[in-house]
């Protein structure tokens, strides 16, 4: 049977990441990871508009897989299922021999002239045995489950801080004689080194009195926030709060509900530089324009739902998602010539100056909200605009 279009669009299979004519088990497949992705419970700590942003995606792509979907007959195979569940649906009837048009065989006449074969009345005692096995077992487990939610909860269990060695250190408060906690020798490993020479520069970074920064000593971090809650390893649990020691000094730190006292400062003056950064800007002007991160984790620098990654004290990729960075790109000639489109083989430059500033870059491709741009060799390889912002024309750029 033909399939049924009911109202299906062109850009539906775009929406959900998949060529045209794509199977409904794919189409299932893609649907599913992408609700998963942008299903708004999952955003709903997020500010107002990436919270739009996300109920916006969610609703776009649901739309378009029920048109996908219908747009496919009903699987057979489910059908006969759904009839061995429900026998005595009408589908489910049997069909009687030629030239019965439904009346009674002399055999059945027979059958229900007579009573009920000893087999159906075993039958029959045995299903109300079985009812009143499950009714048994049915009452049991509730009585089960009702016990165990009467029983208190088990107490929270109690952060312990192991003994110290005298190689190791001592926290101590100011102006405090005895210990408040203990913590194990923070030593390297050789899997962070990565992240320790993409961040060797912020070493000596120093901060305001009464806070900490990235690369302070344990004393520092006592000194501006006190003792921790919690210690495991070489991270300090400040409630929801998290600091991170490598090699003896703070590499990274999450600062969830902004309580912790870290503050990153420039390494110099920030008067000569603009209100923006750029890819290739340094961590210095980006900490003169954004400010301290909410959350430092390696070589990516958060602030709230936005990241920024750099690659030897380079910006390198950001994601924008909710708009609360500062970010410009601005071409380094003039290439649009007034068009105002473009095509595959495009440099950057042109894309910049008929498109605008990204609202993300990963790797080799550009996203503009859901449509995005794939280069290779800094040039225009792949267009995907599923929601046609994209000023792209089909062809090649002329030589």
């Amino acid at each position: 049977m033909a399939t049924r279009e009911n109202g299906r669009q062109p850009g539906d299979y775009q929406l959900l990441g998949l060529a045209p004519g794509a199977d409904i088990v794919t189409i299932k497949q893609a649907y599913r990871k992408l609700a998963k992705q942008w299903h708004p419970d999952r955003h709903r700590l997020a500010d107002a508009h990436h919270q739009e942003l996300a109920e916006r995606r969610f609703r776009e792509i649901t739309c378009a897989y029920q048109r996908l979907r219908h747009a496919f007959p009903e699987d057979a195979a489910s059908q006969s299922h759904d009839q061995r569940l429900n026998p005595e649906s009408p589908s489910a009837s049997t069909q009687t021999g030629p030239g019965s048009q439904g009346e009674s065989s002399p055999a059945d006449s027979r059958t229900a002239t007579k009573g009920p074969p000893s087999s159906a009345i075993f039958r029959a005692l045995f299903e109300r045995r079985r009812s009143w096995l499950g009714l048994g077992l049915g009452l049991a487990m509730s009585l089960a489950v009702l016990i165990l939610v009467s029983q208190p909860p088990p107490p929270p269990p109690r952060t312990v801080i192991p003994p110290l060695d005298e190689d190791r250190f001592v926290l101590t408060l100011p102006n405090s004689q005895a210990p408040v906690g203990r913590a194990e020798p923070l030593s390297g490993d050789r899997s962070d080194r990565g992240q320790l020479d993409d961040l060797e520069g912020l070493d000596a970074l120093g901060a305001e009195p009464g806070h900490f920064s990235l690369g302070a000593g344990p004393d520092q971090v006592l000194r501006a926030q006190g003792p921790p809650t919690r210690i495991v390893g070489g991270t300090w649990s400040y409630g929801l709060n998290e600091v991170q020691f490598r090699q003896g000094r703070v590499q990274n730190f999450n600062n969830f509900d902004g309580r912790l006292r870290v503050k990153v400062e420039p390494r110099g003056p920030c008067d000569h530089l603009t209100g923006t950064f750029s890819l290739g800007s340094g961590m210095n002007q980006v900490l003169c324009v954004q400010g301290t991160p909410s959350k430092v984790d390696g070589n990516r620098w958060y602030y709230g739902f936005d990241m920024i990654r750099f690659k030897h004290d380079e910006v390198v990729e950001y994601s924008n998602s909710s708009g609360g960075l500062k970010v410009h790109l601005a071409p380094n000639t003039q290439t649009g010539g007034g068009q105002r489109h473009f095509r595959i083989g495009a440099d950057k430059d042109r894309v910049l100056s008929i498109q605008g500033t990204p609202m993300e870059i990963r790797n080799n491709i550009w996203y503009y909200d859901y449509s995005d741009i794939q280069f290779a060799h800094d040039r225009v390889r792949w267009v995907n605009d599923p929601t046609g912002q994209i000023r792209f024309m089909a062809g090649a750029e002329s030589p």
